[in-house]
């Protein structure tokens, strides 16, 4: 006999399908295209706002202007030490200039001063009267001595280190004390120059080979014959004379000074002596390929100019170079050029405090734009939360399902307005309230438990009415943060509905199974009867034939 149908598919089969039983959890297949946990933080990606870490931002913008700062305030800097440099260097170089021509004019008013005191002496009655005799022959004892007398009077009342009357044939008519007029270096060349200009002439003699330079002028002496005339010659030390107004430069370091030179050949005579960085004495002769006395050598060939040489020990040296025509000398300036340096210390001292100052400046700025960026950035992001909660509240408002968030301690944080609806309650007395209250099915005070109630984990349960009705419902779990910031989030589902529908359908269930025993046991008794009947029929039919 053929078997309904909906037998073999009863009605315990169709309700195990449909529903699991209260208290058991269903672990629905992944299928492919569903979103996972991953996904859904991404689903819910809306409520955020994307851009750029504000912090981060914030810390890269003020590197940013402070390393703006740093080239800025290095580049003024420069900028300002290299202006005051070129400043420093042009007026160094021009009072090294200045310093030079002041002592060359020191240098020709004492020539001037030695020619008009030679003069003087040359001018006198009786030396024009035993000149004059001189020339003619010798003179008598008595007379020479009153001669040489006379000069060694002059020489001492002017402050001459050699006196002497020669004539042009370069022979001694009368010397001061024990002077060697025919040992002097340069004292003919002198004398002849004299005698042919008939006119007082400026040079420099040297008495001996070690002797000192001296600053000599020769006069022609007046007399009866003037195309032979006797040369009254006049000397000073020129270190006497010239050395502490040549080397000693108020407020100029040792390596300030002056010196004289001559040009002498290939060589250049030092006629003074030169200030520290220079090795070499007065009297000494240097070659004019030497670098280090190139100045020298410009100076007595008549350049002026503005040189920088290096001394012996490596020191640069400035120089500057004049010239003194009249008695074809060469006079030469020079300081360290580290003094620039210590001309600059006033505008380094002066930066430094523009950069304090400066700084100063920054750093109040600098907390300032950073008190305001972090109160703009407080506001900005009290107000994204603003928008956020208003967003994840409009969400949960809106939804059908009743969402409600606890702590791990089980107290409830948040509830939307579905829950109100389903739990009976407002949100305000719900909220802090321990989560048991309200959902059956959680541990201790409310905190679940991870292996019963994983994340996306449906689970049947019962909700607590305030109007003490207890209502079936079924719930998923999720959660965020870690520690104390560990949040629970409940979506509950009133399934009233569906356990209702459950009851009829397993009551149709049982009345159908009650009415198919029902028709089985017909079914039995209608064979039975037929079975009878046929042994009934088998029987009659028999006993009539």
């Amino acid at each position: 006999m053929t078997v309904p149908y909906w037998k073999e598919s009863g009605p315990e089969r169709t309700m195990n399908s449909i529903h699991p039983s209260s208290g058991t959890k269903s672990d629905p297949a992944p299928t492919r295209g569903v979103p996972g946990r991953g996904d859904a933080s991404r689903a819910a990606s809306f409520l955020f706002t994307y851009g750029l870490d504000p912090r981060r931002e914030s810390r890269r913008i003020a590197v940013g202007l402070i390393l703006l700062a740093v080239v800025s305030f290095i580049l003024l800097n420069f900028a300002i030490y290299q202006n005051a440099e070129n400043r420093v260097v042009r007026q160094h170089w021009g009072l090294l200039g200045v310093n030079t021509e002041a002592r060359r004019d020191v240098v020709h008013d004492l020539l001037l001063q030695h020619e008009h005191e030679g003069r003087y002496v040359a001018g006198q009655e009786r030396v024009r009267e035993w000149s004059a005799l001189a020339l003619k022959g010798p003179l008598d004892p008595a007379t020479q001595r009153a001669f040489d007398l006379e000069l060694d009077r002059a020489a001492s009342q002017f402050g001459f280190s050699f006196a002497a009357v020669l004539t042009p044939e370069i022979r001694t008519i009368a010397r001061a004390r024990n002077d060697s007029p025919e040992k002097a270096q340069g004292l003919a060349q002198l004398v002849r120059r004299a005698a042919s200009t008939q006119a007082p002439v400026m040079g420099d003699l040297r008495e001996g080979q070690s002797g000192e330079p001296l600053m000599a002028v020769a006069v022609p002496v007046e007399g009866d014959d003037p195309a032979r005339a006797a040369i009254a010659v006049f000397g000073v030390g020129i270190e006497q004379a010239l050395s502490s107004r040549l080397l000693h430069w108020a407020g100029y370091g040792p390596a300030a000074g002056a010196y004289l030179v001559r040009s002498d050949g290939k060589r250049t005579a030092i006629l003074s002596t030169p200030p520290a960085g220079v090795r070499a004495r007065a009297g000494d002769r240097v070659s004019n390929a030497d670098g280090r006395y190139r100045a020298a050598a410009m100076a007595a060939d008549g350049v002026e100019s503005n040189v920088e040489i290096v001394s012996h020990g490596g020191v640069q040296l400035w120089a500057v170079t004049r010239t003194l025509p009249d008695v074809n000398w060469g006079i030469v300036g020079q300081d360290d050029r580290s003094s620039v340096a210590e001309g600059m210390r006033g505008t380094l001292v002066g930066l430094l405090v523009l950069d304090l100052a400066v700084l100063a400046v920054a750093i109040a700025a600098l907390w300032f734009w950073r008190r305001q960026y972090t109160t703009g950035l407080a506001q900005r992001e009290i107000e994204v939360t603003r928008r956020h909660a208003e967003r994840v509240q409009s969400v949960f408002d809106t939804a059908f399902d009743a969402i409600v968030t606890f702590d791990r301690g089980g107290r409830l944080r948040t509830v939307n307005r579905a829950a109100e609806r389903l739990f009976g309650r407002p949100a305000s007395e719900m909220e802090g309230q321990p989560i048991h209250r309200f959902l059956k099915g959680l541990k201790g005070e409310g905190a679940p438990d991870a292996d019963e109630t994983g994340a996306g984990v449906v689970t049947r349960s019962e909700a607590l009415c305030g109007d003490a009705r207890i209502l079936p419902v079924e719930f998923s779990l999720g959660r965020a943060g870690q520690g104390d910031e560990l949040v629970f989030t409940a979506i509950v589902r009133d399934i009233s509905d569906r356990v209702e529908a459950e009851k009829r359908i397993r009551s149709f269930a049982e009345g159908l199974e009650t009415s198919n025993r029902r028709l089985e046991e017909v079914n039995a008794q209608l064979e039975e009867a037929s079975r009878l009947k046929s042994e009934f029929l088998a029987n009659t039919s028999h006993e009539l034939r």
